[in-house]
């Protein structure tokens, strides 16, 4: 059986997740250690929270027909724990279209495009969040605990 370098390096790592340990003290590259993800964010630690503007003009957003919001490409950095060292980054490469909901007979809303870190699901995406309508809406409150990091990337007022 030939195994390529990716296969080797895949096996190598499948068996050693077992062995791989909470290092107190870490430094990483280091040639032939093996890491956790956690371990890895520390490479953002001290970076700033927010997007990078990587291509000058991340994340803009555009009306689309009706009732769209077109957010575009764009890079961010998002924590993974408000109290933690490190985060994740979070890439967009292709447009994203939301369609918010009709507005409301008598009363306008907020509604916010987030980027939300989910460490429960192990995923981190785009998102539309609804506002509540009122006579005097206000503007979602993005979350930050242990499991969760939001980042507001527009209001939408409808």
């Amino acid at each position: 059986m030939i195994l390529t370098r990716v296969g080797i390096l895949s096996l190598r790592l499948l068996q050693s997740m077992k062995e791989v340990k909470k290092m107190a003290q870490k430094c990483f590259p280091l040639n032939d250690v093996d890491y956790l993800a956690e371990d890895l964010r520390l490479f953002h630690a001290g970076r700033t929270v927010g997007v990078m503007q990587v291509t000058g003009n991340d994340f803009h957003t555009v009306a689309g027909a009706g009732m769209q919001t077109i957010v575009g490409k764009g890079v961010a950095y998002l924590l993974t724990q408000i109290d933690g060292l490190g985060g994740v980054v979070y890439a967009n490469t292709d447009n994203v279209v939301f369609n918010h909901d009709v507005a409301d007979a008598l009363f306008n809303r907020y509604d916010a495009i987030i980027i939300r870190y989910d460490k429960e699901t192990n995923a981190c995406a785009l998102k539309l969040i609804k506002g509540t309508p009122s006579s005097e809406p206000t503007k979602y409150i993005p979350k930050r605990s242990e499991t969760e990091y939001e980042l507001v990337i527009k209001y939408v007022y409808i």
